[in-house]
């Protein structure tokens, strides 16, 4: 038989795809010398300190000026092999490494590489999710699409925008942090890693209810435990909690954090952190993620791979922990570190680097209270920290089945926030609905909390309420039997505002 004849691509054809090419290799030429003729990021000989990370890089709840690498810059004072130390954030609070790594990117691009510097990276808290692979469009954006700086820019609006998906998954977390690592190294900057800290001791995880586990079955359950924890004492409530976990693997991440704080207090430290870390690494974020062991470890073993400079943090708050179990006061909550935590941390940063650049480390801070006096953080500034630290803990006890723990340490946090400046306005309202969130279902009923959330002032909101919105919050705690002291210390410290300002 005669072979089919071979189809020929029309001349037409031909020359639109080599048009488009043509077009598109113009169009890439033209974006690149944009990028290359854009000015450095400051002029001037400089030591470039980076700060690659989420939250925790940008001092949260602190203000940015409080951040590690700000106090690492002045344990230097401010200066590197005889440069002015020059920090530049791409930290972004909230975002996953991926677009932590599209702005080191760009910032890269106008850096004046005559300058020598670093870049520390702390990542982990926001890809802390239990999803795992890598997608065919991922491989073929990161292997070639991102060749290209107009196509890269491009997809990352259109992710941004949502035109495309995000894909956020254990792997393209550890891509992404290697490919920060690589970057680095070719812009000709000494990369630093740090493995990420959270409250594992005091924080508890996630508990929803669901279609399989109400609320009511779930505080009944677990009423049950702590009666046995109480009258029979630790043996018997491990032994309950053990066969529930057999029986309710849905609730494996919040009992395990049980039993870990059970053994926790009989002493038997090492059985408590595995326990512990079991709770993170199994369950729902809860509102927050928490970098698992499983990611730490990737911190440490590319590290180790790629002869990359290691911070881990985990071990030193480990160190100073009680028991080895990281929290006590070294946390302002689930994920971010107290001044206390932060001083650790930056002493660590600084000495990493003072090996790397053979730079003596000039001074130090003995105590948080030093930290504020050198950077003018008075009762105020204070303040306000222990205030977006009660409204983050607010935020994460949001349909919670069992609130208590991170109510409590929300209560704690006006109260501070409270005993530094007893007339801050938003240290009592804070109080006020942690107390009707105690005294009632305000945070766990789905249409309370969804109220609540339109009034902008959970963690992350404006925290500017109307005097229409506050009275009706005012209802809500009276309601809710709050005390009348505390009802009235609001009402007269309430903000000068008239309905018709209102928007």
């Amino acid at each position: 038989m005669r072979p089919p004849p071979r189809r020929r691509i029309p001349p037409k054809a031909l020359i639109l795809a080599a048009g488009s090419l043509l077009l598109f290799a113009a169009a890439e030429a033209v974006y690149r010398r944009h990028l290359a003729g854009a000015p450095p990021s400051a002029s001037g000989a400089a030591f470039e300190l980076y700060v690659v990370g989420e939250s925790t890089a940008e001092g949260f709840p602190f203000r940015r000026e409080l951040a590690p690498a700000w106090l690492v810059s002045r344990m230097f004072a401010d200066s590197i092999r005889g440069r002015k130390i020059r920090v530049i954030f791409t930290a972004r609070s909230g975002d996953s490494i991926y677009p932590q790594s599209v702005a080191l990117e760009r910032e890269l691009r106008r850096r004046n590489r005559r300058n020598p510097g670093a870049v520390v990276i702390y990542s982990g808290h926001n890809d802390a999710g239990q999803a795992r692979g890598l997608p065919l469009f991922e491989r073929l954006k990161e292997g070639v699409l991102h060749r290209s700086a107009l196509l890269s820019d491009l997809l990352f609006f259109a992710e941004k925008r949502s035109l495309i998906p995000r894909i956020r998954t254990l792997e393209t977390w550890q891509h992404h942090l290697r490919r920060v690592v690589e970057m680095s190294r070719r812009s000709g900057l000494v990369p630093v890693l740090t493995t990420a800290v959270s409250d594992i001791a005091d924080m508890d995880p996630g508990l929803g209810a669901s279609e399989r586990m109400s609320r009511a079955r779930i505080g009944a359950l677990f009423s049950r435990g702590e009666a046995l924890e109480a009258a029979r004492g630790g043996e018997a409530a491990l032994r309950y909690y053990s066969r529930l976990m057999d029986e309710h693997p849905d609730l494996r991440s919040y009992l395990a954090y049980r039993m870990g704080k059970i053994l926790q207090s009989a002493g038997r430290h090492g059985e408590a952190r595995r326990r512990l870390w079991e709770a993170v690494d199994s369950g729902p974020s809860g509102g927050f993620g928490r970098a698992t062991s499983r990611q730490n470890g990737f911190i440490r073993s590319l590290a180790r791979q790629s002869s990359t400079p290691l911070v881990d943090a985990v071990a030193i708050f480990e160190t100073r922990s009680p028991g080895g179990l990281m929290g006590g006061g070294l946390f302002s909550d689930g994920q971010h570190p107290s001044m206390r935590g932060y001083l650790l941390l930056a002493e660590a940063m600084a000495r990493r680097l003072s090996e790397e650049f053979q730079e003596p480390v000039r001074r130090t801070f003995r105590e948080p209270e030093d930290v504020f006096r050198e950077f003018s953080c008075g009762p105020d500034c204070q303040a306000h920290a222990h205030v977006v630290s009660g409204r983050w803990l607010l935020s994460v006890a949001g349909g919670h089945a069992l609130p208590r723990l991170r109510l409590d340490r929300a209560a704690a946090s006006f109260r501070r926030a409270r005993a530094l400046r007893p007339d801050s306005f938003d240290a009592w309202l804070g109080l006020g609905i942690t107390e009707a969130a105690l005294r009632s279902g305000l945070l766990t009923d789905p249409e309370s909390l969804a109220w609540l959330g339109r009034l902008r002032w959970f963690h992350g909101g404006e925290g500017d309420i109307t005097a229409a919105e506050l009275r009706a919050l005012l209802q809500r705690m009276r309601a809710a039997r709050v005390p009348d002291s505390i009802i009235q210390k609001i009402l007269r410290l309430q903000p000068a505002r008239s309905d018709a300002a209102e928007r």
